[in-house]
């Protein structure tokens, strides 16, 4: 007896999550509010965060977005995306790329399918590391 496909209040199937892995960012854009962030130090393990992939997987999800903060804060990041990726069709990851040049390779082997660059403007005074 399998489960149910999810469904949205309006009757329409969800076919994709995002998951938010992190809080921690390199950068100090103005316009980041970090909203409902209580414990910015409790991280999902890379355990927990596939096995809610897994379970959302087999209820019809079938992308997945890693998202933050900064996903590629996380040193064990590949390790998340390799247990994420048997469970859904598609995933991919919002980044600002700082941190991409040199982990690329290793995220593309681990099954990360697209990447979106958060880029919100080309003038240094509107976005500063931290």
């Amino acid at each position: 007896m399998g489960l149910e496909p999810l469904v949205d209040s309006f009757g329409r199937p969800v076919s994709s999550l995002r998951v938010s892995v992190t809080q921690r960012c390199d950068l100090a854009c103005f316009f980041c509010h970090r909203e409902g962030e209580h414990d910015p130090g409790r991280e999902m393990t890379p355990a927990e965060i596939g096995r809610i992939v897994e379970v959302a997987g087999g209820l019809g999800v079938s992308k997945a977005k890693v998202t933050g903060g900064e996903p590629l804060m996380r040193k064990d990041i590949v390790e998340v995306i390799r247990l994420i990726s048997p469970h859904v069709k598609e995933v991919s990851m919002t980044t600002n790329s700082l941190q991409l040049p040199g982990r690329a390779i290793a995220l593309k082997k681990a099954g990360l399918k697209r990447v979106n660059i958060s880029l919100h403007s080309l003038k240094r005074e509107s976005v500063r590391r931290s």
